[in-house]
Order: structure tokens, then C-alpha cells, then sequence
């Protein structure tokens, strides 16, 4: 038996391998029973290459047999049991759920659906193979093409409130001007940024939170630089220093149009707002560079749980404030309020279960 298997729900007993599976839930692109069948015999033989794992799933690709006799690559989806699980429900129903919602959306760059399959009481996610790379700073380099089309991406969730929550690396692919996402397990819909506001007030007291005061969102923007950007640039300082800055203009650069794309879907003080942000980072000073890195690295300590990297942070976000009134207004009274805000709302944020 692969030991990659070995601790997965339901696979490493050859028995259930060999009984037919349920259909639960089928995607648009049908695939037959028997097709289906094939792959979880082949995963239950370890004859399946795995792609990747966390603490919940690990995923394989197979090759799923179409009409007509034509193969297709496909990612096979199954649990991993144990106390390092974060989401107690090992069915898949609710990633399942969301990608069937996802063409109705409009959210594109995102698997299909093909089947959610049990057999017995283990279950398996069947999903289409998305093209490209994992951001990487040696192997699968970020460049400003790449860091528009994940901006790009980013906003058209953004702007329906639709939230991935977990925009690490891993599940983060960028091929050509293009950029994929995929594990939508802890993913689901909101409430569109010019509709109402959610009625919970601590809704912004979250990682997440949006660098809007006039708006109650929460953004994949933020998801996107703590999961993953920071993370990025930190491994990137090692690989290539003067790369770095350049890098991180770029994603700058990125925002800018990303904001202005966001002015045009809300209106008054908050498409203003988003205006502001707009012209502020398509030239952003030195210290604007210095607030917007902090405030990544402030969300990633306060996630991670790293209470002094997250207090240096705060104190540079607070000095750097300070000195506007020394540098003829280099830094708007509304964009450092904003920063302030953002830390205030993010150190209150409610850290989910290990």
C-alpha cells in the first residue's frame, strides 16, 4: 500500500474498493459510474500520483474516462482523518456545494465540479485538473503579469462578497496571464460589497477585513497577501534581495487597478474611498510601501499567533503615522486612519480552531 494512503478514510481497505460507489452529488460534465469506479479502485491499489495534501484531504490525479473512450485528467479528493483535521466534516459536501454555485456566479478560473462519490461512509471529490504553477520564488517566479491576473481574479469574487478564506500557495495557480484557484473547503458566498451590510457588527473583526471604513467586507485581497504574498516575499528575500521591492510595487500596482475596479461597484464615500486607494498605490511613496508590507506581515503574526512580530508591526504602522505631520502630508490622514483601522479590527479577530 503507497503510504500516502495510509491515512486516508476509506481507501486503505481493498474491500469498499471493490463495492460501487454512490453518486451524491453530480457535476455538469457527467461521468459514469463505472468510470468513476475505476479511479477509486486504481486510488484504493496506490497505483494513483498524489499532488498534494493538508491537513484534511489529499488529492491524486487519475485519468477519468469520458464518452467516446477519451480519457481526461481529473483530481480525486479524499479525507485524511486524525487530530490534525480543522474541519470536522469529512463528507466534502459543502466544497461541492460552492463549486456547483460557482458558474452561477460568474466566478470562473475555478475547478468543475464532476461528482461527489461515497462508498460506504467514505467520501471522494471528483474535480477537473486546472492548468499551471504554484507561486514559488525559485521554481514558479511571481511577476506583474501574474500579480495583475490574481488582482484581476481576486475582484471579481471581491465584488459579490464571495470568499475563499484559504489563498495559500498551494491552492493558488497562475499559467500564462491567467490565475486559478482551488480547495474551496472553507469557501462560501456573501453579501455583494453595493448591497447591505451584514447585520453582525464583529463581521470586520477578522483577518480578512477589508481596507474600506465605508464598507462591512471582508476581502480576498487581504486572504491573498497574508496566506500567501507575505510568505512569498519573505522566501524571496533569501532567493533574490533585489527583487523584493520591485516585486512588491508591482502588486501595488496591481491594487490600483484592482481598487479602481471596485470604485465602479459601490458608490458615494465608499466608491470614493476606493478611488483614493486607487490613485494612492499606482504611485506609492516610500512609506505608503512600508504601511501596506506591514499590514501583511501584522495579519500573518496575528494569524499565526506570533504576538511579537505582530506588535513590531503595529508599532512601525504607528510610527510611520506619526511622521506625516513631519513630511508635508506624505501620508494622507485618511490612509493611515484607514491602516489604523485594519489593525484595530484584525487584533480582535476571532482565530479559528487548530
Amino acid at each position: 500500500m503507497d503510504s500516502s494512503l495510509r491515512d486516508n478514510a476509506g481507501v486503505v481497505d481493498p474491500t469498499r474498493a471493490r463495492a460501487a460507489c454512490r453518486v451524491l452529488d453530480p457535476g455538469t460534465k457527467v461521468a459514469s459510474r463505472q468510470a468513476l469506479d475505476d479511479v477509486l479502485r486504481a486510488l484504493a491499489a496506490g497505483n494513483l500520483q498524489e499532488v498534494g495534501r493538508d491537513r484534511n484531504a489529499v488529492c491524486h490525479r487519475a485519468w477519468l474516462a469520458a464518452r467516446g473512450g477519451i480519457l481526461r485528467p481529473v483530481i480525486v479528493k479524499s479525507p485524511r482523518l486524525g487530530r490534525q483535521r480543522t474541519n470536522p466534516d469529512a463528507t466534502f459536501a459543502g466544497e461541492a456545494r460552492v463549486l456547483g454555485q460557482l458558474p452561477l456566479l460568474g466566478i470562473d478560473g475555478a475547478p468543475d465540479l464532476i461528482a461527489r462519490v461515497a462508498i460506504g461512509d467514505a467520501h471522494f471529490l471528483f474535480m477537473s485538473e486546472l492548468p499551471g504553477s504554484h507561486p514559488h520564488p525559485r521554481k514558479h517566479p511571481l511577476d506583474a503579469i501574474k500579480l495583475q491576473a490574481i488582482a484581476d481574479a481576486l475582484q471579481a469574487m471581491d465584488r459579490l462578497g464571495f470568499m475563499h478564506y484559504d489563498l495559500k500557495a498551494a491552492n493558488v495557480l497562475t499559467h500564462a496571464d491567467r490565475a486559478f484557484f482551488i480547495d474551496f473547503e472553507f469557501a462560501n458566498a456573501g453579501t455583494p460589497w453595493d448591497a447591505n451590510a451584514p447585520s453582525e457588527p464583529s463581521f470586520c473583526e477578522d483577518f480578512n477585513v477589508a481596507n474600506n471604513p465605508f464598507v462591512r467586507a471582508r476581502s480576498n485581497i487581504a486572504n491573498f497577501e497574508f496566506r500567501c504574498l507575505q510568505r512569498y516575499l519573505v522566501e524571496l528575500q533569501n532567493v533574490d534581495p533585489d527583487a523584493v521591492l520591485p516585486l512588491f510595487r508591482a502588486w501595488l500596482t496591481a491594487k490600483a487597478s484592482y481598487h479602481a475596479r471596485m470604485a465602479r461597484c459601490l458608490s458615494d464615500r465608499a466608491a470614493a474611498h476606493e478611488r483614493r486607494l486607487a490613485r494612492l498605490f499606482a504611485g506609492p511613496s516610500a512609506d505608503v510601501m512600508r504601511i501596506e508590507r506591514m499590514l501583511m506581515a501584522f495579519r500573518t503574526a496575528v494569524f499565526e499567533r506570533d504576538r511579537r512580530t505582530a506588535e513590531k508591526a503595529r508599532r512601525a504602522i504607528r510610527t510611520a503615522n506619526g511622521m506625516r505631520r513631519l513630511r508635508g502630508r506624505a501620508l494622507p490622514k485618511w490612509y493611515g486612519e484607514a491602516a489604523m483601522r485594519i489593525v484595530d479590527l484584525v487584533a480582535r479577530s476571532v482565530h479559528p480552531t487548530p
